[in-house]
């Protein structure tokens, strides 16, 4: 890595930071193409090159409302997943999701569960790294529970939990949150991984599962 993770992402879990930073750390060349740039600020969806691999990627940014993510980013979601699988290109997502936003109208609902669907149905190949807060249905979106990635890959800081605290709730108080310890005791993640070692380990995995007859470079 050109820049140390840990210098870009503080370990108190509660504390935002910037997400392009983190995205020029791990892409080639720091170099990424947008899709559907500026329609929500919770979430990015780019198109980038990962040892030389075209990758979609999607990742949510904590600095906006801890990462939960609403109806448009959902569809950005949804779109980016569309277009891996079309081109059968890997999907890395980067968590760190306090969850979702409260849904006002039935139409947003279905934004966030069609979402959701379309994550866990596509074959592509799916790495879900998990920076900070992988947490409700929010995580599912990006794939880091119950979206059936191929890996799961926390850093140290990272927590999972299936409630959806609602917004203001504070991270020590959110119910059910668990470390990422318990959740790798537990087989919900594949391996622990050092911030550091996420290019590294995310360039490994794509070569690990290039064998899968879908798989594209």
């Amino acid at each position: 890595l050109g820049r140390s993770l840990l210098d870009l992402v503080p370990y108190p879990i509660a504390e935002p930071y910037e997400l392009e930073p983190v995205l020029e750390a791990l892409v080639d060349g720091g170099a990424w193409i947008e899709m559907d740039a500026g329609s929500t600020q919770e979430v990015l969806t780019v198109v980038a090159r990962i040892g030389g691999r075209s990758v979609g990627i999607v990742a949510s940014r904590p600095s906006v409302d801890e990462g939960r993510l609403g109806p448009v980013g959902c569809a950005r979601i949804s779109r980016l997943v569309g277009w891996c699988s079309r081109g059968q290109h890997p999907l890395v997502s980067l968590v760190d999701t306090a969850g979702i936003k409260e849904a006002v109208d039935v139409d947003e609902l279905e934004a966030v569960s069609d979402a959701a669907a379309v994550m866990r149905n596509s074959d592509v190949v799916k790495i879900a790294i998990v920076t900070g807060r992988a947490i409700g249905l929010g995580a599912t979106v990006m794939a880091a529970v119950g979206a059936r990635a191929d890996m799961v890959l926390p850093w140290p800081r990272a927590h999972f939990s299936l409630a959806n605290p609602a917004p203001g709730t504070g991270h020590d108080e959110a119910q059910a949150l668990s470390a990422v310890g318990r959740a790798a005791r537990s087989g919900d993640v594949m391996d622990v991984i050092h911030p550091d070692e996420t290019r590294a380990t995310i360039t490994e995995m794509l070569d690990l599962l290039r064998g899968r007859p879908e798989y594209s470079q």
